[in-house]
Order: C-alpha cells, then structure tokens, then sequence
C-alpha cells in the first residue's frame, strides 16, 4: 500500500477538527450547567415529594428520603455554582462523550418500564446495562450483582421502610 504525502496532512487535520469539536466547553461552562440540571432536578424532586401519602404508622413516611436527597441537590448545586464562579476554571473538557448520553437513555427507559414491568426487573436491567459500560466483568457477574443489589433495596424498601414498590405486570405473582 503506498502512502501518499497528503495523508499524514489529512490524518492530522482531522485530529485538529475532533480537538477542537471537544474545546467548545469550559470547565466553568460544564460545571454551571450541571449546577443547573442538579438545582432543576432538586426542586423538582422536592415538589414531587410533597404528594406522597403519609403512612399513618411510619414516623417516617416515603417522602422523607427524597425529600432530603431533593434538598441536598437543591444545596450542593448551589454550592456548585459558587465555586465555579469563584475559581472562573477556563480548562476546556469534553462535557458529553458517549457513555453519558448512554447513561441518559438507560434512565429514561428505566423511568419508563418502572411502573411497567415493576422496580426488581427493571432495576436489574438498569444495574446491568451501566455496569457493563463500565467495564465490571461478564453479563453472568453483573446479572448476579445487580440482581442481589436489586433483591437488597427491594428489602430494605418492603419490609424496613415499608414503602411498596411497583410490580408492574407481575403484581399478582409475587
């Protein structure tokens, strides 16, 4: 195969091009814009939340805990942003590479399927699904994992908390 002069040039502007693509954001711009998705979805959760029933034996009813992780988002963004802004960090980085917007599909799914087919089945396929993009072994290891993970909050949700979590599809089975 012969090389021609120009494809060293060709090879080395495409390399430039894709640099400069992932260049367009700053370490201050992605860390603004994640303050902002965290707050929106903090106060969203936080509104959400305060629909929950109340169940009359629990002194801890099961808006407690998101409540808490909904204010916890609503102040870590914040702080967040100040800090951002404090140290004004121009480093350019790549701010969505494609493991993120996998990321974002596999939750929109799981929100969607949730009441569909009920926590336990799509938490499994949720907890296997990212930890295989991650790299954590064969699909028999993380069918394990996330099937432990998955029987474990359904545990502690069921009979310590006593929040009942969706069957879907399968209620009547189990």
């Amino acid at each position: 195969m012969e090389h021609h002069p120009l494809d060293s040039y060709t090879r080395l502007s495409r390399e430039r091009c894709t640099m400069t693509a992932k260049r367009h954001t700053t370490k201050k711009q992605a860390d603004l814009i994640a303050a902002g998705i965290l707050l929106i979805l903090g106060i969203y959760v936080s509104i959400e939340v305060s629909g929950f029933k109340k169940i009359a034996s629990l002194d801890i009813g099961p808006a407690f805990f998101p409540k808490v992780l909904g204010g916890l988002l609503i102040v870590f963004s914040i702080l967040l942003a100040l800090q951002t802004v404090k140290n004004n960090n121009q480093e350019p980085v790549e701010f969505m590479n494609r493991n993120l917007w996998i990321v974002f599909i596999v939750v929109g799914i799981f929100s969607i399927v949730f009441n569909l087919i009920g926590f336990v089945f799509s938490s499994i396929m949720i907890l296997m699904v990212l930890m295989k993009l991650m790299g954590a072994g064969t699909w028999k290891k993380t069918l394990f994992v996330s099937t432990i993970t998955t029987l474990i909050i359904y545990g502690v949700f069921d009979y310590f908390l006593h929040v009942p979590l969706p069957w879907g599809i399968f209620e009547g089975l189990f």
